[in-house]
C-alpha cells in the first residue's frame, strides 16, 4: 500500500467522523472521484486541445488539461514517431 500523507489521512478521519462512515469508504469515494476526472479529461481529442473538458468539483476546485504540457507531449510524440520512421 502506498504511503498516505498525514494531512490527507487527518482529513479522511475528520470526514469519516463527521458522516459516521469508515475511513475506507472516504478513501474509496475520493479514488472514484479522481478516476472519473481522469477518464473525462482523457476523452478529449488528442489532436485538438479545446476538446479537453474542464471539470469543476465542489470543494475541490477545477481540474483542467494544461496547454503547455499538451504541447510538450505532442512534440515528444512527434519526435519519437519521426525517429521510428527513419
Amino acid at each position: 500500500m502506498r504511503i498516505i500523507q498525514k494531512e490527507i489521512l487527518r482529513k479522511w478521519k475528520e470526514i469519516a467522523e463527521k458522516y459516521n462512515v469508515p475511513i475506507k469508504t472516504v478513501r474509496d469515494i475520493e479514488s472514484s472521484i479522481f478516476q472519473m476526472i481522469k477518464e473525462e479529461i482523457g476523452k478529449g481529442n488528442k489532436e485538438d486541445f479545446d476538446s479537453f473538458k474542464n471539470i469543476y468539483i465542489k470543494n475541490l476546485g477545477t481540474f483542467y488539461a494544461s496547454k503547455n504540457k499538451w504541447i510538450k507531449i505532442n512534440k515528444k510524440y512527434d519526435t519519437s514517431t519521426k525517429s521510428l520512421e527513419e
